[in-house]
């Protein structure tokens, strides 16, 4: 086994690609990801899946296996078609993994949403996933009954209206099976490559897209991944199933490293400027090619042309470099997303809904630097000449259509938004001024 990346060098031009130091990694052909994850579990049938710190509930794997199966059998029974959405808005729960591999045993598309998002986001979400179904608990019900969606309800308290999760499996279960394979065989097979999830990501470009992952991805994304890693650091994006370099127990990366590359994928690091792949120690956006590269946008063909190129590269958005034992470290980011406490923030987002207030004329909204939350959203606002909001009307004003991470931190007024002769937002400026006004405030 190689102590180093190793990178070719192709066509004419040299073009400089980095693959893992270990060695390839077999990905099973014609294995959805539910069966992909049950496989043997016979064998842990009485060992505990997930346990619930908080009250003690949980669930052990032959549980789990025997729930989901029940589920799937559910859905269908429900009416739900290969290839529909299930819009999924629940807390960290014991339920959470079996609801996800219920939908997607079932042929359908499990689609998660934050339950701490306002709710007029979730719709957007419903709406923007063409949903079908939504999953949800009684907290988080208020936001997701104007949906005009069938809702199943998790937890022992019954809602007029709904379905509830624990009568649904029984009746399931009652109804017993025609099958004892997990995935479809009623009416439509699942297959590796149908859809199987579509959670949403502000990608490199700003607003919300949803990110159309298979089974294929996934589960060689859970190939490429569980060959040994450890919990300390990961890398990665939603476009690329969630992981793409991660520390492991086989190798120490150095401090402040992000990683290796991990089996099966191919990266290199381009010129923004020129397009061209760069060498060892040369830093340039990071681009990944691997089975784990999302199917693409949903209904957006031409931002996922600006994500995926023709070639299969997935373009990050970050700035990194890999240098001469195979570490890869990240430098800077081309997008201007705000990672808010592990949240990403879209500015254009907030941006557009600044827009909306009467009284503003222009806003840009950019990421400060914050101890405890890593960045903070933070805007310049114009306002017209008939404006008498303060700052902190404001910053409620946002506050009110948001969920909590997205909020609007700092407000400062000002004359005009700096920009480009193309009108593109100088976002660095902005923040070096509004840094240099709260340093000196």
């Amino acid at each position: 086994m190689g102590t180093r990346a190793v990178e070719s060098s192709q066509q004419q031009e040299c073009e400089h690609i980095f693959r893992s130091r270990y060695p390839p990694v077999q990905v099973p052909d014609n294995v959805t990801l539910p069966d992909f994850v049950l496989h043997n579990v016979e064998l842990y049938t009485d060992k505990m899946a997930f346990v619930d710190a908080t009250t003690g509930k949980g669930y052990t794997y032959g549980q789990v296996a025997r729930d989901i199966r029940r589920f799937a059998k559910a859905l269908r029974s429900l009416g739900l078609r290969k290839g529909r959405v299930v819009v999924v808005v629940l807390p960290n729960v014991p339920e959470y993994a079996i609801v996800a591999l219920g939908i997607m045993a079932a042929g359908g598309v499990f689609s998660g949403a934050n339950p701490a998002a306002h709710s007029s986001e979730i719709v957007k979400q419903v709406e923007s996933a063409d949903g079908k179904l939504i999953v949800s608990d009684l907290p988080t019900y208020h936001k997701v009954k104007d949906c005009g969606l069938p809702v199943i309800i998790l937890g022992e308290e019954h809602v007029e209206g709904t379905i509830h999760w624990d009568e649904l499996l029984e009746a399931a279960e009652r109804a017993g099976s025609r099958t004892d394979h997990i995935t479809n065989q009623e009416d439509e097979m699942v297959q590796q490559n149908d859809l199987c999830a579509l959670p949403f990501s502000s990608g490199t470009t700003g607003l919300s897209k949803g990110v159309m992952l298979t089974h294929r991805n996934l589960v060689a994304n859970l190939c490429s991944t569980l060959f040994s890693v450890s919990p300390e650091m990961a890398y990665g994006m939603t476009e690329h199933s969630c992981i793409t370099l991660s520390h492991s127990d086989q190798h120490t990366a150095k401090r402040n490293s992000v990683g290796f590359i991990l089996p099966n994928l191919e990266v290199k690091f381009v010129d923004p400027d020129t397009g061209r792949s760069l060498p060892k120690n040369k830093p340039g956006e990071i681009c990944v090619k691997s089975q784990c590269v999302m199917k693409g946008y949903y209904k957006n063909e031409f931002e996922t042309c600006l994500t995926i190129d023709k070639d299969g590269w997935l373009q990050t958005g970050d700035i990194g470099y890999i240098d001469d034992d195979g570490d890869i470290f990240l430098v800077d980011r081309i997008k201007e997303l705000i990672k808010y406490k592990g949240f990403q923030v879209a500015p254009a987002e907030l941006e557009g809904i600044l827009l909306t207030h009467p009284s503003v004329e222009d806003a840009a909204v950019v990421g400060l630097p914050d101890e405890e939350a890593g960045e903070i959203p933070v805007a310049w606002v114009v306002l017209n000449s008939k404006a008498k909001e303060s700052e902190e009307d404001i910053i409620n004003y946002i506050a009110s259509t948001v969920a909590q991470y997205k909020r609007v931190r700092v407000v400062q007024f000002v004359d005009s938004i700096p920009k480009s002769p193309s009108g593109k937002i100088l976002r660095r400026l902005i923040k070096d001024k509004m840094l240099e006004r709260l340093k000196n405030a």
